[in-house]
């Protein structure tokens, strides 16, 4: 049998599609049902995101009064540290054996350590603002503001500091 290229055999026509006649309640029940679990997984984000910000504040709170207890008692621990180089400031050599302690401007627990033979330092100290001075025989002292503004919040942390000293 001769068969034009346009025509189709029955086995090669498009298949028929019998769609079924939807009323309007089924339409809407499946557009509720859809609806729905949009917002169970809405509501469950959202209460997943709120306990997650009460835990979080309820962390902070715990962590900034044991802070504030341990500073009225006069027991803080140093949990912030800092570390550097102490050079003279003319040939950018180390400075062995130079003295570096804490100055809190309200007082407060006092913190000290010394440079070892290559001028590096390391001290243990509290996270809340305040300087450090750092003294060596035949220089000049200096002054390093340290520390972090929101140390309530985050008490514990690091800096490096280098230190370089004018002579007399």
């Amino acid at each position: 049998m001769f068969r034009r290229p346009s025509q189709k055999s029955e086995a090669e026509s498009e298949p028929e599609v019998d769609f079924a006649v939807q009323n309007f309640l089924d339409e809407e029940r499946q557009e509720a049902r859809a609806s729905f679990h949009r917002s169970i997984v809405r509501w469950g984000l959202a209460f997943v995101a709120i306990f997650a910000m009460a835990a979080m504040a309820f962390w902070w709170s715990g962590s900034a009064f044991r802070y504030s207890t341990a500073r009225v008692q006069q027991r803080s621990r140093p949990t912030y540290e800092i570390t550097g180089v102490i050079t003279d400031s003319r040939t950018h050599k180390p400075i062995p054996w130079a003295e570096v302690s804490t100055d809190f401007q309200f007082g407060g627990a006092f913190f000290s350590t010394t440079a070892d033979l290559d001028g590096q330092y390391t001290i243990e100290t509290l996270a809340e603002p305040h300087d450090l001075v750092v003294k060596a025989n035949g220089y000049q002292s200096a002054r390093l503001h340290v520390g972090k503004q929101w140390f309530s919040w985050t008490p514990k942390g690091s800096e490096r500091r280098d230190v370089a000293l004018n002579p007399l």
